[in-house]
């Protein structure tokens, strides 16, 4: 959908402003700060899905590992937690896009993905290093193995 402007208290398109005679250049305020609402959104919405899903992921991941992996192996208890965190995390982020009111649109919700998913890397990176002492190779070389690559 193209970006829409008000014009005399009417929506109208860029291409309609053109068509119109007006300056496009008159519009341009309003179009980049509607932009930066948007990316607000994203923005925000990212935070708090990233929120939710790191602290759900740890929970579930501490069930996981001290409950459910003696009995039923590694993947086993990767295979019971995936789908529990996928759903939730579909639940998440169609709550934080409606909470936040990021717009249903690609690049906001693109955004909002992008950034949860940063966060999650960036936390994941951190609590391997500075909580389990791992080195950055190591952190990486442990996705390589099927539970992780899976899960």
């Amino acid at each position: 959908m193209p970006e829409e402007v008000c014009y005399r208290g009417a929506p109208v398109s860029l291409m309609q402003v053109k068509e119109l005679g007006l300056k496009p250049e008159k519009f341009a305020d309003e179009l980049s700060i509607r932009w930066v609402f948007r990316m607000t959104a994203a923005l925000k919405g990212g935070v708090g899905y990233f929120a939710i899903v790191y602290v759900l992921g740890f929970l579930l991941g501490t069930i996981r590992v001290l409950l459910i992996a003696p009995r039923t192996g590694e993947m086993g208890s990767v295979l019971i937690e995936t789908p529990i965190i996928l759903g939730a995390s579909s639940i998440a982020a169609r709550w934080c896009a409606n909470r936040f009111a990021v717009p249903a649109a690609v690049v906001p919700r693109l955004a909002m993905g992008g950034v949860a998913f940063a966060l999650l890397i960036a936390g994941e990176i951190a609590v391997s290093t500075f909580v389990f002492g791992r080195a950055w190779g190591s952190t990486v070389a442990l996705y390589q193995a099927l539970p992780a690559i899976v899960g």
